[in-house]
């Protein structure tokens, strides 16, 4: 589970609450970085909606 997302220089961050010591023996993957997301790949990388909302010009 996310722990926290903030935007930073034109990515998410994505912090998540499995690396916390409470979590860590339980985790499956325990996840102890920051995770970058690219948001213009992100958006543009899912499925077009058919009212083409999403359609890069």
């Amino acid at each position: 589970m996310t722990e926290g997302i903030v935007m930073v220089e034109g990515a998410l961050a994505v912090l998540f609450e499995s690396a916390a010591d409470k979590y860590r023996r339980t985790s499956r993957f325990p996840q102890d970085r920051i995770h970058f997301l690219d948001t213009e790949k992100l958006i543009y990388s899912l499925p077009t909606p058919v009212s083409g909302a999403w359609i890069k010009d």
